[in-house]
């Protein structure tokens, strides 16, 4: 069917999806969830399972949360919206609290109106961030990469290198903390954590050092 001529109850069906993401039932003044807004062509909904598929689809949700796909498949959109799965894939970014995640596929699951986990697929899937008040970013790529917006923790998996813009590190899996920036082992995933680690020399110039006096007669 030509999509301009698609029929306008189905176009009505879509605005309604967006009315109801955006307007959740029972939410206070002072509620610090946001609206999730989506935009996107070629919609298909069907409000009896709950089922919402779009292609070019553009979530986003407050300032820092921001989820691009060529389609999509969501799961859970039949009442308030609070509680969906994004099924993503075709050139998948996405941008939350300062990362950036970029990969084939993807599956984002919000919770009580709130990002609650994503996991992206690549191969590979790619990953970077920027603490506050620093002057470059955290750069990962690995098979499989999992946020948990709980814990606050990406946790990679399948074949992981990381960098923190001058060291290097190739692991088997590894968990990153987005409050500081730091790297660890995944001990709840298979295998020994085996790491390789390059150390890139400073690339400062030591200033001259002045030579005592003794020796210099």
């Amino acid at each position: 069917m030509n999509p301009e001529r698609r029929p306008r109850s189905t176009l009505r069906m879509l605005v309604a999806a967006g009315a109801l993401l955006c307007l959740s039932p029972g939410h206070a003044a002072t509620d610090t969830r946001q609206p999730i807004r989506v935009t996107g062509s070629y919609p298909q909904v069907n409000f009896n399972t709950g089922v919402l598929s779009l292609r070019d689809v553009v979530l986003r949700q407050g300032e820092s949360t921001l989820i691009r796909a060529g389609e999509t498949a969501a799961q859970g959109v039949s009442d308030s919206y609070e509680n969906s799965t994004w099924d993503l894939k075709g050139e998948v970014h996405i941008e939350f609290e300062g990362a950036v995640l970029d990969a084939d596929t993807a599956t984002v699951v919000f919770a009580d109106s709130r990002l609650k986990s994503i996991v992206v697929r690549g191969p590979p899937a790619r990953f970077s961030h920027q603490l506050k008040n620093a002057d470059h970013r955290n750069l990962g790529r690995a098979g499989t990469i999992r946020y948990d917006a709980v814990a606050r923790k990406v946790y990679f998996a399948d074949g992981t290198w990381y960098s923190d813009g001058r060291n290097e590190a190739s692991i088997d899996s590894a968990v990153y903390d987005l409050n500081d920036g730091s790297l660890g082992n995944d001990a709840s995933a298979d295998g020994k954590g085996r790491l390789e680690l390059t150390i890139q020399p400073s690339k400062r110039v030591p200033p001259p050092r002045t030579p005592e006096r003794s020796s210099a007669q």
